[in-house]
């Protein structure tokens, strides 16, 4: 019996050896502690719950363009965000990074036909990269409303694109009529990404804005790794940041559009 006893206690007074298995598996303990490290985020911009529908979309800024140089630089820290999709459904960005993803986040509005024209972009990256990375769209002030004046342009400017496909809304005034022109173009067109709504006073929009289908690419730290003022127009290339960012091997997707993308909303 004591014999037994001794044998038992020695084993917990021995170090374990080190055989290969356990080496791999101290090495992959390290990376999964690496990756789910706690993002640094600046405070959050909102929302801290859901709206109703009744709450009005505050005054909006005119814009003129170009549209550059606007939002976040590069290499800040992301601000924190909590936004809803047309169902209530939250998206947090701290949460989301903490899953391990980076977040790719992608400015948007109907009326704008630039962002229409880069929906089949979006959904080929989410059935490429949505295993490794969040691609989150999020539904700002409408770009080209009919009626009423451009928050970018300082005046009418609904298009002729959006007159010829009968794309034509006003701007909403309302939280609840945001969402009604977002079930519009949900209704209207397959997009794979989720669509989270800004909310009633455009915290979003006026923090990483104002423009009108811009991206946001942001890291595991919760730095912004890179903003396309204009999402994936040349000389902006989101399948090479992307591959830079998850350091993946080069593909053909990378640097292989040959043609320039639309430089104003209104294009």
């Amino acid at each position: 019996m004591r014999s037994n006893l001794h044998t038992f206690a020695l084993s917990f007074s021995k170090p374990p050896k080190m055989t290969k298995r356990n080496i791999l598996g101290l090495f992959a303990w390290v990376a999964l502690v690496g990756v789910y490290a706690q993002p640094v985020l600046l405070p959050t911009i909102g929302l801290a719950a859901l709206p109703a529908d009744s709450d009005p979309i505050c005054t909006l800024p005119t814009q003129t363009p170009p549209i550059t140089s606007c939002g976040r630089p590069e290499g800040e820290q992301a601000a924190d965000l909590t936004l809803y999709d047309i169902n209530g459904n939250a998206f947090n960005l701290e949460n989301a990074l903490l899953q391990g993803k980076p977040v790719l986040m992608i400015s948007s509005s109907y009326t704008c036909p630039v962002f229409r024209n880069k929906v089949p972009k979006i959904n080929d990256l989410v059935a490429t990269y949505s295993s490794q990375l969040h691609i989150v769209i999020v539904y700002t002030p409408e770009a080209h409303p009919a009626v009423d004046t451009s928050p970018y342009f300082g005046a009418v400017n609904t298009g002729q694109q959006n007159i010829d496909a009968d794309i034509l809304f006003e701007q909403p005034e309302t939280y609840g009529e945001r969402k009604a022109v977002l079930q519009e173009m949900l209704d209207s067109m397959q997009i794979d990404a989720p669509v989270y709504i800004d909310g009633p006073c455009n915290a979003w929009w006026n923090y990483y804005g104002p423009q009108p289908n811009n991206a946001y690419l942001i890291d595991l730290n919760g730095t912004i790794h890179t903003h396309h003022d204009w999402f994936d127009k040349l000389p902006e290339d989101i399948d090479c940041d992307i591959e830079n960012l998850l350091a993946l091997p080069p593909t053909g997707d990378c640097g292989a559009r040959p043609t320039a993308g639309t430089s104003t909303c209104s294009g």
